[in-house]
């Protein structure tokens, strides 16, 4: 009861101009901190630092997770991977002519879902991630029918692979 007291009274110090609100409120700030919305990939793993990949029959699938909730996804033939990173940044544009996309992320329990839409159709992704080092989705393409599981491994920034 306490701390649900503590939280309104943190919310109305917010609306009044919260400056002092660890002083008015006896509470540690990083204890306020708390209060606020958390990460949407907060507990399952998924770094921010990098970016993750697969290569699967000489075509290169990049994507990075920001912490805002979305990911950028790009691809390319193996002949181009070095530059693929450059358009993983958290304001891209995207272009499906080019399979470059930035898509919102859905997040539920310990699954991530996310879809592109590419010229043609749409391609779904649903997964989780079993390790840091490893994200793992289900790629159904709703334009051919296929469906594959892909792991995509993590590559931390400045990396040599990239």
């Amino acid at each position: 009861m306490r701390s649900i007291l503590q939280l309104l009274l943190i919310g109305i110090l917010v609306a009044c101009n919260g400056n002092g609100t660890e002083e008015a409120t006896g509470i540690p700030a990083n204890e306020i901190a708390i209060a606020k919305e958390k990460e949407p990939f907060q507990g399952l793993g998924i770094r921010h630092d990098g970016h993750y990949k697969n290569e699967d029959r000489g075509v290169v699938y990049l994507i990075r997770f920001f912490d805002n909730g979305n990911a950028v996804l790009i691809n390319g033939r193996s002949d181009v991977a070095e530059g693929l990173s450059q358009y993983l940044v958290k304001d891209a544009l995207g272009d499906p002519a080019i399979g470059w996309y930035n898509v919102p992320v859905t997040v539920k329990e310990d699954s991530i879902f996310f879809k592109t839409y590419p010229t043609k159709g749409e391609i779904e992704y649903r997964g989780n991630v079993p390790s840091t080092s490893t994200v793992r989705l289900l790629r159904h393409s709703h334009i051919t029918g296929t469906q594959e599981i892909k792991d995509y491994i993590f590559q931390p920034d400045n990396s040599p692979s990239q």
